[in-house]
């Protein structure tokens, strides 16, 4: 039988991307037949890694900095520096580009139809997102949450004045 070999996916050393490439793991060994490393690295040296394309599969994080979809969508543009996949594709650039001056209702199509070439050529393959938000007062810090779990830990807390 022919196997994909991805070899190891890389992680950030954070314990949600750790189970999350567990289950990724174990779903990609059952149905592909070929055995899987996890390999955890910092933030900074993931990113490192998957910019400069020395890695076979990733679990990094995305966050929007605005609330628009093309807060993320930015990420895949060819002429991004944020593109860390490297993803060229000028028909996802020309859907980007006729946002300016379109209607609501036009947006919400191109941005359907920009979504739907992301997954078609699979720069990347969401896994998951958030669905629960946390705010904390200034000055706090240390509490740890768990998004799967909808729990916080509190251990670590801490509050400055």
């Amino acid at each position: 039988a022919d196997s994909l070999a991805f070899g190891q996916i890389l992680i950030c050393d954070d314990p949600a991307q750790s189970m999350v490439a567990g289950y990724l793991q174990r779903t990609l060994q059952q149905y592909l037949a070929s055995p899987i490393g996890i390999t955890t690295l910092s933030r900074e040296e993931l990113m490192q890694r998957v910019r400069s394309g020395d890695y076979a599969a990733a679990v990094i994080p995305l966050t929007a900095d605005h609330a628009s979809p093309d807060a993320i969508f930015s990420y895949f543009r060819s002429d991004s520096f944020n593109n860390f996949t490297s993803f060229q594709n000028s028909r996802f650039d020309n859907l980007l580009q006729s946002l300016s001056g379109a209607s609501a209702q036009e947006q919400e199509e191109i941005f359907s139809q920009a979504e739907q070439l992301l997954l078609t050529e699979c720069p990347v393959i969401p896994l998951f997102y958030e669905t629960s938000y946390y705010g904390a007062a200034e000055g706090v810090s240390g509490i740890d949450f768990a998004p799967f779990l909808s729990g916080m830990r509190f251990e670590n807390a801490r509050k400055t004045s």
